[in-house]
């Protein structure tokens, strides 16, 4: 349904469009039969006061004082991918309807897409042995022990503070 809530400036009759500009800042675009919105081209900062077509391309002035020019191959192939959409996501919500009723509930994990999702994925490639140790090793590098004293790798260990007692001791 035509809907239209500013001033209407300028209506330009094409194919089987009707454009229109107004103080929207907005181009709207309407199926001629069924006066449905089917796309709208925004980039004015004010009301689009003029439309014209030609040379390949729809041409809006605007109360911002400019112009701009777009591509009618491009606006066509925005009306027919939105209407592609609608068609298959009315598609989409029938499928989901009838599934409700029958009681399924979507894919599921096991599902033959899912599946082949799998396989399609590529797996890690394997490491010998004498590569994985090295990796190993590289990654664990240092540790410290729970007093924060370095402590190598491959168990070397190193001064430890003397206990509480000794300090006592070594005080008298």
């Amino acid at each position: 349904m035509f809907i239209n809530s500013g001033w209407i400036y300028s209506i330009k009759d094409w194919q089987n469009l009707i454009l229109i500009g107004s103080d929207e800042k907005v181009v709207k675009i309407y199926n001629k039969k069924s006066m449905e919105l089917v796309e709208e081209l925004y980039g004015h900062e004010d009301a689009i006061s003029s439309m014209e077509i030609g040379n390949k391309f729809l041409f809006t002035g605007s109360l911002d004082h400019s112009i701009r020019s777009w591509d009618v191959s491009e606006i066509e192939n925005r009306v027919r991918e939105r209407r592609l959409m609608e068609r298959e996501e009315l598609m989409s919500r029938k499928i989901e309807a009838v599934n409700k009723v029958l009681g399924k509930k979507g894919k599921k994990k096991g599902s033959p897409d899912k599946k082949a999702e799998e396989k399609t994925q590529k797996k890690p490639e394997k490491k010998s042995k004498k590569e994985g140790k090295e990796e190993k090793k590289s990654v664990k590098g240092e540790k410290k022990n729970v007093k924060g004293e370095k402590k190598s790798v491959k168990g070397e260990k190193t001064e430890k503070k003397p206990a509480k007692k000794d300090a006592k001791a070594k005080k008298k």
